[in-house]
């Protein structure tokens, strides 16, 4: 409304007061207008009043809490609609997203399954998968590197190497993929891979899967591999046997006297590795979570790593030998053979709050001399070890320790050097087996023990030798807390 000069509003009033909704309130005489009812049908253009124009209409809104379930059932809804048409896609079709492969770094894949062969029901040791498809490759022999890899999150299965006197001259990998669905099988990618040149072999690959589906059993694979390689009776000779497989168990059978292989290295994650009877130059077998065990595994230099588990097996080597595990035992006996090569050999154990229980023989050609070093390490478990075998005139430098648990060490009437066995809130003790030994050297010798305890008993130190030159030839440490320390002399 627009006021003019000619137009200004007189000033109501002091004695009265005016409102909108109740008009001049100064007196109570005045009557109310009289009633009109509303007229039906359209009020005129530019002459329509309001009805009830003294009154005010407040619109009843809903409450927060109302406003949410109503939200909730229509979110809710629209969900089980969407899993509904998901649901369709995956069961009767592939999956049309973009997933993520993993990669190998420097291994480049061809030739990969485009079109399955018809899928069989499984029974037996895989009928918890209920379709299954079979697929194989031949890979030529010799090659520098036979490459076998898996990879990806629905990367799952068994490895198992073994012979046959009908392959020739190639190496054939079978490899059978079991499924609950054709859209998770069809995910999965097995190719010829090659690496550098002579380096080849097969590949399993799957995507990085992340599924928010209630039911993810039906979303997994299991992959059973088998590497046969030929078998004749002059033997045969792999350069290298390379394997990469996330979450598989790898098993090896006899092949000490069938194959040599020169580099031997099994690589997995969450699946144990056990290789009966092996021989290589260079073995490394390394998993996590899972027990590593060998029967007799033969080697220039043996490394064995796990985490969480178990090591155990027979080692022979002419180098080294490394068990590393944590949380976990390592029960092993070793062997080392000097031969003809010089230089000190080792072998090294480690793990912990578990236990390490080991014997150890040392060997040489000439049944004299070598030199050994050991070390053994845990904590919170005991440590027994035992020199089972050492020649003559071998130097021997062991250290053996461990915390709030007992120590033993055994060493033979061959060792000649000093010894330092010490721990805490526990006794320290030096035992002489066999006072009347005889001389393992035919020499007429006297073996001599000489030791010094401390007057806590806490700790005992010496030498023992057969003849004064031989007084500082090797030496023997032996350390725990809070438990026994004894030595076996």
């Amino acid at each position: 409304m627009i006021i003019t000069d000619d137009e200004t509003p007189s000033s109501p009033d002091k004695g009265s007061v005016t409102t909108p909704l109740l008009g001049n309130a100064s007196t109570s005489a005045t009557a109310p207008p009289a009633y009109t009812p509303r007229q039906n049908g359209p009020a005129p253009i530019g002459t329509a009043q309001a009805p009830y124009p003294n009154h005010v209409f407040v619109e009843r809104r809903q409450s927060a809490g109302h406003r949410f379930c109503r939200a909730f059932l229509v979110a809710f809804g629209i969900w089980i609609l969407a899993s509904a048409l998901l649901g369709s896609i995956l069961d009767n079709g592939a999956i049309h997203a973009h997933w993520d492969y993993p990669t190998v770094p420097g291994v480049s894949a061809d030739h990969c399954v485009t079109s399955w062969p018809s899928e069989e029901k499984n029974n037996g040791m895989f009928a918890s998968f209920p379709y299954s498809v079979n697929v194989s490759f031949d890979i030529p022999l010799p090659t520098e590197t036979l490459l076998l890899l898996s990879q990806g999150s629905l990367s799952n299965g068994n490895l198992q190497v073994t012979t046959s006197p009908n392959i020739k001259d190639s190496a054939h990998v079978q490899v059978v993929v079991n499924y609950h669905r054709k859209a998770i099988r069809d995910q999965a990618k097995i190719c010829l891979v090659q690496r550098e040149k002579g380096e080849e072999g097969v590949g399993i690959f799957t995507p990085r899967w992340q599924s928010d589906h209630a039911d993810s059993r039906t979303e997994r694979l299991l992959f059973d591999v088998v590497l046969t390689l030929p078998r004749s009776s002059s033997g045969l000779y792999i350069n290298r046997l390379h394997t990469d497989v996330n979450n598989f168990e790898q098993d090896l059978e006899s092949l000490k006297d069938i194959i040599k292989f020169g580099h031997l290295d099994l690589k997995g994650t969450n699946g144990r590795i056990h290789a009966k009877t092996l021989s290589a130059e260079q073995a490394t077998l390394t998993t996590t979570n899972a027990v590593i065990s060998a029967d007799y595994l033969v080697s220039w230099t043996t490394t064995a790593h796990t985490t969480n588990a178990l090591i155990t097996g027979s080692f022979k080597s002419q180098e080294s030998v490394n068990l590393k595990t944590t949380n976990g035992p390592i029960r092993a006996q070793v062997e080392i053979e000097a031969g003809s090569s010089t230089g000190t050999k080792k072998v090294s154990l480690q793990t912990t709050n578990d236990p390490i229980d080991v014997g150890i023989v040392l060997t040489t050609q000439s049944g004299s001399g070598g030199d050994l070093s050991v070390t053994a390490s845990t904590t919170s478990g005991h440590l027994t070890a035992s020199i089972q075998s050492l020649p003559i005139d071998a130097a021997l430098a062991f250290t053996g320790t461990t915390t709030n648990s007992g120590a033993m060490l055994k060493l033979p009437s061959t060792f000649d050097g000093d010894f330092d066995v010490r721990t805490t809130n526990a006794a320290a003790t030096v035992h002489r087996v066999n006072p009347h030994e005889r001389d393992p050297a035919s020499k007429d010798r006297v073996r001599t023990i000489q030791s010094s305890p401390n007057s806590r008993k806490t700790r005992a130190t010496g030498s023992v030798f057969w003849g004064p030159k031989n007084t500082r030839r090797g030496k023997a440490v032996l350390r725990t807390t809070n438990g026994a320390a004894d030595i076996y002399l």
